[in-house]
């Protein structure tokens, strides 16, 4: 789009009036100061104030600061919008400081159309336009994002600055006002992997990664939040964790952000069974193991049925966990050599109640050794007590199936009745009876209470290959299903 057609352009209606943006009064040597220091990306809470009279209109771009290699914004505002209904601008910069990435609109202009001209370094022509003017009040009308280019110097300033800038009412008229230049100061980026801020990196650093991922701790500050994206790809997660520990042993650590080349990883739950005051242990594996580098997940789980005691895992492995928040346990860990077995970590449990609970990962994130995303397959279990009471009765499929020479039948019960199991050939003649006697309501389905067939026929001489029935009769209940034996 051309400078003149962007001329042509007219403003937009705004909405809403402004609640005391900062954009007039010079930022104090305080702000600045803590600012740098914090290594913070903002603008100075200023107040907007008339200059001349109360009358006169002023055209401000704030004063901002900023860290290299990170985003800030820049507003243009005025004290006085009453009537504003259109405005061509010219913003100049310096291109060897400062890159625009966009300029967008606020809540005072969100319903106006907006135009931007980008295509210049150093020059952003904007026009924004709309269909009423506003009716007082005072401003931010238009934000402009640069990134701060990673060469920008520490502690010094750059300037923003009007090349042109003309303001219309609805007419169109144009409205007279006073420009007063911006500019954005550079505080000091962080040391990338140096959480402890001691200007060495290391695994102590890793550790408080760790324990920042799993929600055992909170950033310090923007300093230790731009130290923990260690690899630099904008975002913070275990691949930043690993890339921490090849650099403290000198290794040069793989390109972030590309994917793994050997297909998809298997991250799968156990189920486990057990009972009210009793403990159990959930293993985590994972396929694939030694290529796995590092990695953060959660584990969600009923709290009324369980309750999380501890988390275990190898000595190889650094590993940071969070269980404080019932019914989800965040986990993260990393490995500079890879993992040296398919269990990653075990979770014990206290039972609190006789009941079902779903074992479920969720936001699962895993980096191969070389820092590549690993896409991942999760397989999610269940806590089962066998003292749990069903809301119906089944016949749940044997296990293993096909199987040679024995397999195990489950069931479940909603009521207490006597139990028989009948196997059947394929024409239908009774191979096997077996006769459980009374059970009490509940869950039998492990293999220490489901039904054992030892593959016999009731001569007691195994039977040959084939598919098989099997059968369930308990109280009013019965159902049949299939099985195959395969020798």
């Amino acid at each position: 789009m051309t400078k003149t057609l962007l001329k042509s352009i007219i403003l937009v209606s705004f909405l809403l009036l402004f609640t005391a943006f900062p954009l007039l009064a010079a930022p104090t040597q305080q702000q600045i100061d803590q600012a740098i220091v914090s290594n913070v990306s903002k603008t100075v809470d200023i107040t907007l104030t008339a200059t001349g009279s109360e009358t006169a209109r002023t055209l401000v771009i704030g004063e901002s600061i900023g860290i290299p290699g990170k985003d800030v914004t820049v507003p243009i505002g005025m004290n006085n919008v009453d009537g504003v209904a259109g405005a061509n601008v010219t913003v100049l910069y310096d291109e060897n400081v400062l890159t625009i990435k966009e300029v967008k609109t606020t809540a005072l202009t969100t319903t106006a159309s907006l135009q931007t001209n980008t295509n210049t370094p150093g020059e952003i022509l904007i026009a924004i336009a709309g269909a009423k003017a506003l009716s007082g009040g005072s401003g931010t009308l238009i934000d402009m994002v640069f990134t701060i280019n990673d060469s920008a110097k520490s502690g010094t300033e750059t300037p923003i600055s009007f090349k042109e800038a003309d303001v219309f009412d609805a007419t169109p008229k144009g409205i007279d006002v006073v420009k007063k230049n911006g500019k954005v100061t550079i505080g000091s980026a962080c040391l990338k992997g140096d959480l402890n801020d001691d200007k060495i990196i290391d695994v102590k650093d890793a550790i408080i990664l760790l324990q920042i991922l799993a929600d055992l701790k909170k950033p310090e500050d923007e300093r230790q939040k731009c130290a923990a994206d260690a690899n630099g790809d904008n975002n913070t997660n275990a691949s930043d964790a690993l890339f921490i520990l090849k650099k403290a042993v000198g290794l040069i650590p793989g390109a972030p952000g590309k994917e793994f080349s050997d297909g998809q990883v298997k991250i799968a739950l156990e189920n486990v069974y057990g009972s009210e005051g009793k403990g159990v242990t959930v293993p985590i594996k994972i396929d694939k193991f030694s290529a796995v580098g590092s990695g953060e997940f959660c584990i969600t789980y009923n709290s009324s049925v369980l309750r999380t005691v501890k988390v275990t895992h190898d000595n190889d492995v650094l590993l940071a966990s969070n269980i404080a928040q019932p019914g989800v346990v965040k986990i993260a860990f990393a490995s500079g050599e890879g993992l040296n077995s398919d269990k990653i970590a075990s979770i014990s449990f206290d039972v609190l109640t006789d009941d079902v609970s779903a074992l479920s990962f969720k936001d699962v994130e895993l980096y191969s050794t070389d820092m590549t995303i690993m896409k991942s397959i999760t397989i999610d279990r269940k806590f089962i007590s066998p003292l749990a009471r069903p809301q119906y009765n089944a016949l749940l499929q044997n296990f293993p199936n096909p199987f040679n020479p024995d397999t195990w039948i489950p069931f479940q019960l909603k009521e207490a009745s006597e139990v028989t199991v009948h196997v059947y050939s394929s024409s239908g003649e009774l191979v096997r009876q077996l006769e459980l006697g009374y059970k009490p309501a509940g869950l039998y389905v492990s293999q220490d209470r489901a039904v054992h067939w030892d593959g016999k026929d009731k001569f007691g001489m195994p039977v040959t290959s084939g598919i098989y029935f099997y059968s369930i009769q308990a109280g009013d209940f019965s159902a049949v299903k299939k099985l195959i034996v395969l020798k």
